[in-house]
């Protein structure tokens, strides 16, 4: 089924119902990227509890993120 037949169908159900809809998929979508989160959390603590991740001051660690973010 394309994204778009999901949508037509979405939308032919009845107000309330799209909102319940949306609702439960906004609480879905929140939950899946704190699993990410936790996921990527628990694998740098494994890669600085090796060693293969060192401290880095504050400021470093922002500019890397910038530079990452341009």
């Amino acid at each position: 089924m394309s994204f778009e037949q999901i949508l037509d169908i979405t939308m032919e159900l009845p107000l309330s119902e799209r909102e319940y809809l949306v609702d439960i998929l906004s609480k879905r979508i929140i939950e899946d990227k704190r699993k990410e989160l936790a996921s990527f959390y628990k694998d740098v603590k494994e890669q600085f509890d090796k060693g293969e991740i060192k401290p880095m001051p504050f400021d470093s660690i922002i500019d890397e993120l910038e530079i990452e973010l341009k």
